[in-house]
C-alpha cells in the first residue's frame, strides 16, 4: 500500500485520527529532506499536547529520524531537544549530533590533508624536474581539486613541458 504524502495536508490543530503518533510519524516523513524546522516543532508540540512525550522510546526514535533526515542547525536542534526532553533521557540524541559533527570534521580534515600533501608533492616534483617559481607554487597551493592534482602528479612522468603540466590544474 502506497500513501503519497505530497498531496496530503493534515490539519494538526484538528487531527482526524486518534493515532497521533502515526500522524506525527507520517508528517515527519512528509517533511523529510525539506528542512522544515517549524514543522518539526509543531509535531513535537502536538505530541506534548496529546501526552505522547511520555513514550520515551518513540520520542527518541522521532528525534533520531529528524537528525538523519533534516538539515537543522545543530544549536537550534539541541535547544529543541532541551525544550521537549521532559524525561531527561533524550539528550543522548544530542550526543549523536555532536558525534556526527565530529566525524564530518575528521573527514574534512583528512581531505584537506590529502590535498595539501599532493600539492607539496607536485611542487617538489616540478621543482626537481623543471624548477619552479613562487607564483607557480602559489598557483599549485590554490588548487583544491584533488583529481586535478592527482592527474598533474601522474602526468609529470610523461610530460616534457611545465606549462602543459600546470594547464592540467586549470
Amino acid at each position: 500500500l502506497l500513501f503519497d504524502t505530497n498531496k496530503w495536508h493534515p490539519d494538526i490543530s484538528n487531527p482526524e485520527t486518534d493515532n497521533i503518533y502515526l500522524l506525527c510519524a507520517m508528517m515527519l516523513m512528509k517533511m523529510s529532506y525539506h528542512n522544515d524546522f517549524e514543522g518539526v516543532r509543531s509535531i513535537l508540540q502536538l505530541m506534548r499536547e496529546k501526552g505522547l512525550l511520555a513514550d520515551r522510546q518513540r520520542v527518541i526514535f522521532i528525534f533520531k529520524y529528524i537528525v538523519y533526515t533534516q538539515e537543522i542547525d545543530k544549536k537550534s536542534f539541541i535547544d529543541l531537544l532541551k525544550e521537549y526532553d521532559e524525561g531527561g533521557d533524550i539528550m543522548p540524541v544530542a550526543d549523536l549530533i555532536r558525534e556526527e559533527g565530529r566525524k564530518e570534521g575528521i573527514q574534512i580534515g583528512e581531505q584537506r590533508g590529502k590535498i595539501e600533501r599532493t600539492q607539496e608533492l607536485l611542487i617538489k616534483l616540478i621543482s626537481k624536474k623543471y624548477g619552479i617559481t613562487e607564483p607557480e607554487k602559489d598557483f599549485i597551493k590554490s588548487v583544491i581539486n584533488l583529481d586535478k592534482l592527482d592527474k598533474a602528479t601522474e602526468a609529470i612522468l610523461s610530460e616534457d613541458n611545465k606549462e602543459k603540466l600546470l594547464d592540467l590544474l586549470k
